[in-house]
């Protein structure tokens, strides 16, 4: 299960519901560039795009197929 937050909030949000599905499923809880604990730089364009590029490249990464 991939777990999407919205701005500014951060992956924190979806702890019970991981701590829920985890023993019967994969549960992933990125955080955009800039919000939680992740990096923050300044040179950043922190656009929907980009978060969408960024989240397109990291379900490639990690060859996630059929998530939801």
């Amino acid at each position: 299960m991939l777990f999407l937050h919205g701005n500014p909030t951060w992956s924190f949000y979806y702890r019970n519901l991981i701590q829920s599905f985890q023993a019967r499923y994969r549960c992933i809880a990125p955080d955009h560039i800039g919000c939680g604990f992740s990096d923050k730089p300044q040179e950043y364009n922190y656009t929907l795009r980009n978060h969408i590029d960024n989240l397109e490249k990291l379900v490639d990464f990690l060859g996630l197929k059929n998530i939801t």
